[in-house]
């Protein structure tokens, strides 16, 4: 309609972070003569945009934590090496299965070179495998040791290896 909103967004800092910041919207906002033609007129324009607020909706996000991407970020590209995020297929008409995958978004990488990789993992593949591999890790001696040892060093666990022995002591 030939004119310029001004203001309809303001970062702010996120409260009880550091450097976080994220866009507010502002409900009043001053909207000025642009130098540009319109290319609707301001009536046309109030009347879409009384007809998109009757009709717009905000989707709601289902936080649905048996598919939450746990993974997502953590597992990298077997071509890039950047992150793999999760992603959802909704349903399908053919087959009425919801699909949860992870995925690589680089289609550039940093040399230049394209990743190859268009492979959408499946969630309960990726999930299982990432299971089999940290129990083969937890009934390793090696791994049990290293923890221990780890732990041993950042905490201080002499109160509860006396609690320990205490215990112990009453069970005989």
């Amino acid at each position: 309609m030939g004119k310029i909103a001004y203001g309809r967004r303001r970062t702010e800092k996120k409260i009880g972070t550091r450097n976080e910041m994220h866009i507010v919207e502002q409900d009043e906002y001053p909207i000025y003569d642009g130098c540009h033609e319109a290319i609707i007129s301001e009536a046309d324009w109030q009347l879409a945009h009384e007809k998109r607020t009757a009709n717009g909706f905000l989707r709601e996000k289902v936080h649905d934590m048996d598919h939450a991407h746990i993974l997502s970020g953590l597992l990298k590209c077997p071509c890039c090496g950047k992150s793999l995020y999760g992603n959802i297929a909704k349903v399908h008409s053919k087959d009425k299965y919801t699909r949860y995958y992870y995925y690589c978004k680089n289609t550039l990488g940093q040399t230049g070179h394209k990743c190859t990789v268009r492979l959408n993992i499946e969630q309960t593949e990726m999930n299982r495998m990432v299971a089999a591999i940290i129990s083969a890790m937890v009934k390793d001696d090696r791994f049990k040791s290293a923890i221990k040892k780890k732990i041993g060093t950042a905490v201080d666990t002499s109160e509860m290896e006396e609690r320990i022995k205490a215990l112990r002591g009453q069970l005989k």
